[in-house]
């Protein structure tokens, strides 16, 4: 579970909760025959009675609802990312695989490891990996002349992982400060 669905779903817990709350505060008090204590059920009631459904208040609360049911829809829908990615299978009955880390951690190997990088950093995604490997040289010549043998470490190592299914790999290269 995603930490927005723990927050949304804490969130949602205490609302209900604190509405239940109220409920059984306000029937007990109406239980021993004091007034409400919360609001004056009676005024809501008698709004709720003479208002319509047209008017700017109920509107706006539509509105504030549909748009606050859409975010929780979008933020549900959107695929989490992977915790592991699958490894091909070697022996059959196994299940093996990478984490995200692990895979970001060969890769940033792979990148550093290439003559004239200083310093890379790296994100994995869902099905892309993306590199951004920063030259020793200062020069943007120099610097794009290693695009090619960053992907082609970053390539070959995300090979030897033998993933199930091999990312898209995508290298941009920078000239180093002076």
């Amino acid at each position: 579970m995603r930490v927005a669905n723990r927050a949304l779903a804490a969130v949602l817990a205490l609302a209900l909760a604190g509405g239940a709350g109220i409920v059984i505060v306000e029937v007990v008090a109406r239980l021993v025959g004091r007034g409400p204590l919360v609001a004056d059920w009676t005024r809501v009631g008698t709004w709720a009675d003479t208002t319509t459904w047209q008017a700017t208040a109920v509107l706006v609360g539509g509105v504030v609802a549909l748009v606050l049911g859409l975010v929780l829809l979008v933020a549900e829908l959107t695929p989490a990312r992977p915790a592991r990615f699958a490894a091909s299978p070697g022996v059959p009955g196994v299940d093996t695989g990478y984490t995200r880390r692990g895979v970001a951690g060969a890769v940033l190997a792979a990148a550093e490891g290439v003559d004239g990088v200083s310093r890379a950093s790296v994100s994995v995604g869902r099905r892309a990996v993306k590199v951004t490997a920063t030259a020793t040289a200062t020069t943007t010549e120099v610097a794009r002349g290693l695009t090619g043998p960053v992907t082609d470490a970053v390539t070959a190592a995300v090979d030897r992982l033998r993933l199930a299914e091999g990312p898209r790999i995508s290298v941009t290269t920078r000239a180093g400060r002076s």
